[in-house]
């Protein structure tokens, strides 16, 4: 669009990100690319903050899923009527005179913050002017008037602040934090401008002349030195030291804050919250007089920036970054809780690949901490979502839930048979029968294992002459002569507690849209064996039917203390996302999970995180796997029950589960 003072506008909108939540490693990259970003500009740059009240979009449910939908819309809100919440648009900008021009800068602008991990979309026609309405600048259509203290705009209230004096010493990224995440409607610019090395050594000369000729008054009428003046002369000598060091490039900043309010009285609260952002960020600033008209178009980046800005290098530019909060809102995603800061409705969805590199999912939280919680949670959305969903529960817990969703309840042993002769093709099911058969002897010896094989592929061939599936008691004959110490061991098992497990055909119960699997009475000595078939079926269900669908784990770790579980389990959180499903895993011991090679691969492997509560020495076996920050460690070491560091690619932030209570019930029974 064409700006009115005459030059073209081109805006990208970010996705909102907190880089002060970003692995310590990414939010110095992210830094970095900004500032390489800053060093090529040869544009005006102008990054817009768009604080606005959070609004929740309806649809039109239907069905069993809709009635569940609309519990979850009824219930946000509730909660947005009783605690309203704040979204920060943040958007940046490019104001060029050429449309070549424009787009070559949006170009670069674009790929800059993709490579800081900030994902950004050009808007254009309809979605740029929704953009523009959103921030109160449909400038055609309203009424405006400006006043010395504030100016009508519309039907709204403003009042401007500008940047008046910088930090005076080295700032890090985030420093504008306080400002920024204000709690009330406002709206937040922050301009650059690309400037000459020799206006910028000027005008560093002319400074420091002055503040020098300050300090010889002083010292000339025996005054006590100004703290301020020598803090300036410092921070133009270290700037002057780096421009002539080249390590950073001049660039003319402006800082422009908009506090809106409906009213006099909302106004001046929205003015209190902005003055003590800018207190607490170190930084001074002036009211607008007659300026504040220009000062809502500054913001949204239609006109210049009021007053002359300070002159800054690009690294200390690149600290300006305005992108200091979450907000994970996948459309039509699992709605699962509220981010813990802020207070917005997150919503994930495990799926979308524009986010997550798999819809592998990993639940990380001590016993008492909400983790059984947030798993029932997940299944209600995934059924409402209509995603399947097979669940193995050690303890039964989930057994009402799963039943009350419409799915199908299994005792491993006695209702949940697995034929390791469907687990794969012939070659494969054979190599099946060699692993189950040395598991139960706890081991063979080479030419045993050879016995069990040929006896395997003999009981294969006269089941296909028959026209049938295999069976392991089809072995016993042939391994009465060929192996006979793994015969006896075969035959107690399947004359004792696995007969209904191993010498029947699979049962067809498990190709279900919904299925909980229970094996809390499985005695010690035939765990190994049940989960070793448990999870090549689970890999078998992936393989050949391949469609969205959450194998879900339930103490997890407890299957690493076998190698053979770990290799399957690594197996299933590699190549899970090929065939549309997604690994599960959840425990209350994260150190067994990362014990392991293979444990620490799936744990790692997990597009979606969420960790709870943990003692330090947990956090800081999660600290080496996901790279956290000082400040979510020590959240993490204190967390109530129920909140939870949420992982969703390159996106985090602390939530708290928050369900309706028709999903509590169902949970709860």
């Amino acid at each position: 669009m064409v700006t009115p003072d005459g030059l073209l506008l081109g805006v990208l909108l970010c996705d909102e990100v907190d880089l002060l939540a970003f692995e310590p490693w990414r939010r110095e990259a992210a830094v970095d690319a900004l500032e390489r970003l800053l060093r090529s500009l040869s544009a005006e740059l102008v990054l817009t903050v768009h604080t606005r009240r959070h609004r929740l979009a309806t649809g039109r449910p239907e069905g069993e899923a809709g009635a569940l939908t609309s519990a979850l819309d009824l219930h946000w809100r509730e909660r947005l009527a009783a605690t309203p919440t704040l979204h920060r648009r943040v958007a940046a900008s490019i104001r060029h005179r050429d449309l070549a021009g424009l787009e070559r800068e949006l170009g670069s602008v674009s790929t800059s913050l993709a490579a800081a991990g900030i994902p950004a979309r050009r808007l254009a026609g309809a979605d740029l002017r929704e953009h523009l309405r959103d921030a109160g600048l449909d400038l055609t259509r309203l009424a405006w008037a400006d006043q010395p203290q504030q100016a009508l705009v519309g039907k709204r209230l403003a009042r401007v602040a500008v940047l008046d004096r910088l930090p005076g010493g080295p700032v890090n990224a985030g420093w504008l934090a306080a400002l920024i995440r204000a709690p009330v409607e406002c709206d937040i610019a922050v301009h650059l401008a690309p400037t000459s090395g020799r206006l910028a050594t000027g005008m560093l000369s002319r400074r420091m002349r002055n503040l020098g000729a300050h300090q010889l008054l002083e010292a000339d009428r025996g005054l006590v030195p100004d703290a301020a003046v020598e803090t300036g002369l410092e921070a133009a000598r270290r700037l002057r030291d780096r421009l002539a060091r080249n390590t950073g490039r001049p660039l003319h900043l402006w800082l422009t804050a908009v506090a809106l309010g409906d009213d006099a009285a909302s106004l001046e609260t929205a003015w209190g919250h902005l003055r003590g952002g800018f207190g607490a960020s170190l930084g001074g600033y002036r009211p607008g007089h007659f300026e504040h008209l220009g000062g809502v178009l500054a913001a949204g980046g239609l006109g210049p920036p009021p007053g002359p800005g300070k002159l800054v290098d690009s690294h200390a530019a690149a600290s300006c970054a305005p992108w200091l909060q979450a907000c994970i809102d996948d459309p039509d995603g699992y709605r699962i809780g509220r981010m813990a800061d802020s207070g917005l409705p997150v919503s994930v969805d495990p799926f979308v690949q524009a986010h997550h590199a798999n819809a592998n999912i990993g639940i990380f939280a001590a016993s008492g901490q909400g983790k059984s919680f947030l798993i029932g949670g997940l299944l209600i959305e995934a059924h409402r979502h209509g995603v399947e969903a097979i669940v193995v529960d050690p303890e039964g817990e989930y057994r009402g839930l799963v039943e009350r969703l419409g799915g199908v309840w299994l005792d491993l042993v006695t209702e949940a048979a697995i034929n390791p002769f469907d687990l794969g093709e012939d070659d494969d099911a054979a190599a099946v029968v060699v692993d189950v058969c040395a598991m139960l002897c706890e081991g063979m010896s080479e030419l045993e294992r050879a016995a069990v094989e040929a006896a395997a592929r003999s009981a294969q061939a006269a089941a296909r002459g028959a026209g049938e599936r295999a069976r392991l008691r089809q072995c016993l004959d042939e391994l009465d002569r060929s192996a006979p110490r793994v015969s006896r061991v075969l035959r107690r098992f399947l004359d004792g507690g696995l007969a209904g497990f191993l010498d029947r055909p699979t049962a067809a119960a498990w190709t279900g849209p919904l299925v909980g699997v229970g094996h809390r009475e499985v005695r010690e000595e035939l765990i190994p064996v049940t989960t070793l078939l448990l999870g090549r079926l689970l890999w078998e269900l992936v393989r050949r039917a391949p469609r969205r669908r959450h194998i879900i784990l339930d103490e997890a770790g407890m299957l690493t203390a076998h190698p053979a579980l770990r290799r399957l389990l690594s197996q299933l959180a590699r190549r899970s996302r090929k065939h549309g499903s997604s690994l599960v895993v959840a425990t209350q011991n994260v150190q067994d999970l990362l014990g392991s090679e293979e444990g620490t691969v799936v744990a790692s492997n997990c597009s979606v995180v969420l960790c709870g509560g943990h003692r330090a020495v947990e956090v800081a076996a999660m600290d080496r796997a996901f790279g956290l920050t000082e400040d979510q460690r020590r959240r993490l070491e204190r967390a109530p029950r129920g909140e939870f560091l949420l992982v969703s690619g390159a996106r985090r932030g602390m939530v708290q589960v928050d369900l309706p209570e028709v999903y509590r019930a169902m949970i709860c029974g």
